[in-house]
């Protein structure tokens, strides 16, 4: 029994199992698999996409705390170089405090020198008043 194609085509449309026998002759299992393999690719493409933006707000977030962390690094450095000018000048003034401190001490001595001999004096000049 010959069947023309348009008698087949009508069965094909009419039983699907028949529709189902003949894919199963032309087409490989490979070809067959392809609409299922498609949708599991498309889930997970799905599922990479929402990691790949989900990703993509981590980083944007984390470019923005670079960014305000970037400014203040920049503010402390421009602090540790006003400090170290400050520290400078203080550093400065101490040793100008030493200077002083050690002419002062200079001088104390010579007025305690000073102050000796004259309590001596005074000592001498009340036996002597005596």
């Amino acid at each position: 029994m010959v069947l023309a194609v348009e008698d087949i085509i009508r069965e094909m449309r009419e039983r699907p199992e028949v529709l189902d026998s003949i894919r199963r002759l032309i087409l490989t299992d490979e070809l067959l698999e392809l609409p299922e393999r498609f949708s599991k690719l498309t889930g997970r493409f799905d599922m990479l996409t929402e990691r790949f933006d989900a990703l993509t707000r981590v980083t944007e977030k984390n470019t923005a705390d670079i960014a305000d962390l970037t400014v203040a690094v920049r503010k402390n450095s421009a602090d540790i170089a006003d400090l170290k000018v400050a520290v400078q000048k203080n550093s400065d003034a101490i040793a100008e405090l030493k200077v002083a401190v050690q002419k002062n001490s200079d001088a104390i001595a010579e007025l305690n020198v000073a102050v000796q001999k004259n309590s001596d004096a005074i000592a001498e000049l009340n036996v002597a008043v005596q």
